[in-house]
């Protein structure tokens, strides 16, 4: 890869691990779903600014189904998921917790398309559970009830991208190009709108929650797609996928670095393992075939935030 491609890939991871440190910063002022919400409204209307000139076909009517399914459960319910447990967690364990998604992904894959689990992936497995077991367990975190719950908030979010993975690859195999991230991001939009409106914040939130939410939807979401889609054209999907292994270090780094996050033997033991764990599930390819079918159509499954599409997280 040149020098611009391996500086895309980890500007691409720093965006994406900033997206924890946005909402950990925001969801306690704003509330979690109206979080969600304005920032998947905000990378919507970027992506589509982008998209329009470039004469997208977007096949709504025809396909508005799968489009509705995968912005409930690659978009919606994970981001909100995920700003809920940032009013709890440290940007940092949250970003090491998502990416889990690879374990997820593999265990949907093997339940649901009886995809079997190769030997490396059962350790793998294995081997990300028990990172999550270290992370969790040899942190200052406490083990107080709204912890409990976000942790398994973070936890549900990357098996909805688990699933989420999947099921784009067997709907949506035939839609490449930046279709899928504009009506992905304005359908999660639709379905979060009334909850939103049911939790608006009863004060005006700070200047730098505003900002970070405002961050949130333009750096992590809308410019991360495109920074993400330009990489698949000029490096290919499987290459393009590297970032996202980089995502969890940048959480823990801008979490420390700006948020004063304490950082525990625990939490880069736990990094390292759930990381490792990540390499050995393949990059998440499902199966040679579906594999294939999924790199050529651009619906790579990739961690948060990102899935077929980046996470965002």
């Amino acid at each position: 890869m040149r020098p611009v491609d391996i500086a895309g890939l980890f500007a691409l991871g720093a965006l994406w691990g900033a997206s924890f440190l946005f909402m950990r910063v925001a969801a306690p002022e704003f509330n979690p779903v109206p979080v969600a919400d304005i920032r998947v409204v905000i990378g919507g209307l970027l992506l589509l600014l982008v998209a329009v000139p470039q004469r997208v076909r977007f096949e709504v009517r025809a396909m508005w189904r799968p489009y509705l399914v995968l912005g409930l459960m690659n978009t919606a319910v994970p981001f909100a998921l995920i700003s809920a447990a940032a009013t709890q967690l440290p940007a940092s364990i949250s970003s090491i917790l998502i990416a889990t998604t690879p374990i997820f992904a593999a265990l949907v894959g093997w339940v649901w398309l009886r995809d079997p689990l190769t030997g490396r992936q059962i350790v793998g497995v294995l081997l990300g559970l028990v990172g999550v077991v270290l992370l969790v367990g040899w942190t200052p975190l406490g083990f107080s009830v709204p912890v409990v719950l976000s942790i398994v908030a973070v936890i549900g979010a990357a098996l909805c991208y688990g699933v989420g993975t999947h099921y784009s690859a067997r709907m949506l195999r035939r839609k490449a190009g930046l279709a899928i991230p504009v009506i992905q991001q304005f359908a999660a939009a639709a379905l979060l709108l009334p909850l939103a409106l049911a939790s608006v914040p009863a004060t005006r939130p700070s200047d730098e929650a505003t900002l970070s939410v405002l961050a949130l939807g333009l750096f992590s979401t809308g410019l991360a797609y495109l920074l993400f889609f330009r990489l698949m054209r000029r490096i290919g999907p499987f290459r393009a996928n590297i970032a996202t292994y980089f995502t969890p270090a940048f959480g823990v780094l801008w979490g420390a670095l700006l948020l004063d996050e304490r950082l525990s033997a625990g939490t880069f033991v736990g990094l390292a393992i759930i990381l490792v764990s990540a390499v050995m599930m393949g990059n998440l390819r499902l199966s040679p075939s579906r594999g294939r079918r999924a790199s050529r159509a651009g619906l790579v499954p990739v961690v948060d935030p990102v899935v077929n599409q980046p996470p965002r997280p």
